[in-house]
């Protein structure tokens, strides 16, 4: 390792280019939202700096920082820290959902017995 990997961080706005004008407040200080947050559209859920150098020798930092997609919702379930065969650091976090069932949805159990709502009661 060169010392020049990306590395999980809350992005610092002087030396980083390429900031979204996304909701960087709700990052711990390793980088990535804790477990149980809410989080909502616009929300950075891991962040993310890749060091650069310019001609000079200069060193910056772009933004390689993650979103939650638009029109999503709900709260962190399951955070997964592991590493790959190169030995990078990477990281997946799960984002659960609360939906009300309508009909039309297929549902499915443990056992793989699969059925669709026909009827919605009180």
């Amino acid at each position: 390792m060169t010392g020049d990997e990306e590395k999980f961080c809350i992005p610092a706005q002087d030396p980083t280019i390429g900031m979204r004008g996304s909701n960087y407040s709700l990052l711990g200080k390793d980088g990535f939202v804790p477990k149980d947050t809410f989080v909502k559209e616009n929300d950075v859920i891991i962040g993310k700096v890749s060091p650069m150098r310019d001609d000079k020798g200069t060193l910056y930092y772009k933004d390689n920082s993650t979103t939650i997609r638009n029109n999503e919702h709900g709260c962190v379930d399951k955070i997964a820290i592991a590493r790959n065969g190169d030995g990078y650091r990477f990281l997946k976090i799960r984002v659960r959902s609360h939906r009300k069932p309508t009909i039309g949805d297929k549902h499915s159990s443990r056992h793989g017995q699969k059925g669709t709502i026909g009827l919605v009661m009180r």
